[in-house]
């Protein structure tokens, strides 16, 4: 028995003692041998004194009694060991919990004594001057989604969700307006323009990427054998991964080369077909860049990171005077880009690998309007 078995146990002997002496005259007995007890006008029987003391210490201290508090570094655990959540993911729940919850009068609660009320409350207090997003109010119902079902599947404290139940459309949520915040295609014309005889590794990534609508992962994750003729096959990504310790903390984050994509996973793979001027830029990159596995990679041979994509990118947007976005703005630009040539959005649904036609729609949203979008939908039914 290892010292913290040793310790629980000693704990839970030292409760039982004085449940003993708190209860002990407050025991009543039947005709039949059980005996029995109140707690909160609420009545827990047994067949003897012993059972009785047992089922007290389950009422008072046992698994039913678990906070949000309590349960939410189990199940951090939890998740890290048995589920495909990963540590970045982990990471980010774990700094949602402490903006949105460490102070929180509801995770002192038993998670089995919570009502729909109690939650209301907790998303009353969130939203009531709107200044929280709409995307920061998903995060942190998926985490306590997550902490329910830890406690549904693993702990067996409760049956439901009952967080679930509350009237979602009571809760206002920041306004935030991106509806127009894309390149335009002007805007890419302006940067490729300025970067025509820029053949530095980071320029021939953002002209690259003004031609194929891939993620910015993706990009930084290709390589040379992807590449056959003009297709351009999209199987995996550069992604930010850390690992989650033991105690909660976590490894500093690096990133790594995983074979697979977002989005879409039926064929695992997709593919893409690249026009000359793209086929013209790999000429450069190859030149650039004759050793390497990867497309892109800094002078170390290392595969290129976001963040320096997006410091470059944001530089050249200052210099010609065009609106910085991030590298993700660049896909948004590149399917508005495919949709004016008349590629169909079912083709350009594929492409960019998006599992519902109604998020292709969602990166058209700059050039198309309403009736648009109605006529596009209607067609594909």
């Amino acid at each position: 028995m290892s010292a913290t078995e040793i310790a629980a146990k000693i704990d839970k002997m030292n409760k039982i003692k004085s449940i003993k002496l708190e209860y002990q005259d407050k025991i009543k007995h039947r005709k039949n041998g059980r005996v029995y007890v109140y707690i909160d006008r609420k009545q827990i029987t047994a067949l003897s004194e012993s059972a009785l003391y047992g089922k007290l210490y389950e009422t008072l201290y046992g698994k039913f009694n678990l906070t949000m508090e309590e349960i939410f570094p189990e199940y951090l655990k939890w998740a890290n060991n048995t589920s495909p959540i990963k540590g970045v993911t982990l990471q980010r729940y774990k700094q949602v919990w402490n903006k949105h919850f460490k102070d929180k009068e509801i995770i002192k609660k038993p998670l089995a004594k919570l009502t729909v009320k109690d939650f209301t409350h907790l998303y009353m207090e969130w939203t009531r001057k709107r200044e929280m997003t709409a995307r920061a109010f998903g995060n942190a119902k998926t985490l306590i989604n997550g902490i329910y079902n830890y406690a549904i599947n693993e702990l067996e404290i409760v049956d439901t969700n009952i967080s679930k139940n509350a009237n979602m459309r009571q809760f206002p949520t920041k306004q935030v307006n991106n509806d127009n915040d894309v390149f335009s295609l002007e805007d890419r014309k302006k940067i490729l323009d300025y970067l025509e005889d820029d053949n530095s590794i980071y320029s021939l990534a953002i002209r690259f990427a003004f031609f194929i609508p891939i993620r910015i992962g993706e990009l930084l994750a290709l390589k040379w054998d992807d590449i056959n003729g003009n297709k351009l096959r999209v199987k995996s990504q550069r992604t930010l991964a850390c690992e989650m310790n033991d105690d909660l903390t976590f490894t500093p984050r690096e990133y790594k080369t995983v074979n697979q994509t977002k989005g879409y996973h039926e064929k695992g793979v997709r593919y893409v077909f690249l026009c000359d001027k793209s086929l013209e830029i790999l000429k450069i990159i190859r030149q650039v860049n004759p050793d390497s596995e990867y497309l892109f990679v800094n002078n170390k041979g290392q595969p290129l990171q976001t963040t320096p994509f997006n410091e470059k990118l944001g530089r050249v947007c200052k210099r010609i005077g065009v609106r910085k976005y991030s590298s993700h703005k660049i896909r948004f630009c590149v399917a508005s880009m495919y949709y004016a040539k008349g590629l169909s959005v079912n083709k350009i649904q594929k492409i960019m690998g998006h599992s519902t036609v109604q998020m292709t729609m969602h990166y058209l949203r700059d050039i198309l309007d309403d009736e648009d979008v109605e006529a596009v939908l209607k067609s594909l039914e």
